[in-house]
């Protein structure tokens, strides 16, 4: 099995793959005790499928952008898991998840920066600007 981390968008989500079948998700509202909550669900999350860190065979983490603390909380579990048992690692942007969340490969996205801006990810391009959300409305639906 694979663990899933992400700590990227509003809702981070921790879960365990097993190959193309999702085991698990657990997903939550994301707030200023990131740590906790990502740490203190990884134990149960493992136990409730018999599982052990020993015993994962990879794990995906969800590169960003978002938060940079929150990132920062996501990705020092994952080098952790590295370092521990020669995990592998892979990273996911996050606007691949995104669409292959919601299986459109074709749409932009505009995703929440921060400071009053928005992260416009423009699909036909792969080119991520990042525009003050006064401009959101100039943009096509």
């Amino acid at each position: 099995m694979e663990l899933f981390i992400n700590t990227a968008l509003r809702h981070n989500a921790l879960g365990l793959v097993d190959g193309d079948r999702v085991v698990e998700i657990r997903s939550w509202l994301a707030s200023y005790n990131e740590s906790e909550k990502v740490l203190g669900q990884l134990p149960d999350l493992l136990a409730t499928h018999q599982s052990s860190l020993p015993e994962l065979t990879g794990a995906y983490f969800v590169l960003g952008p978002g938060s940079f603390t929150a990132l920062r909380i996501g990705l020092n579990m994952a080098n952790v898991l590295h370092a521990m048992n020669g995990t592998p690692l892979q990273t996911l942007p996050t606007f691949e998840l995104l669409q292959a969340l919601y299986a459109d490969q074709t749409s932009d996205i505009l995703l929440e920066a921060g400071q009053d801006s928005v992260y416009h990810y423009a699909a036909s391009t792969h080119e991520i600007q990042i525009i003050p959300q006064s401009q959101v409305a100039d943009y096509p639906a």
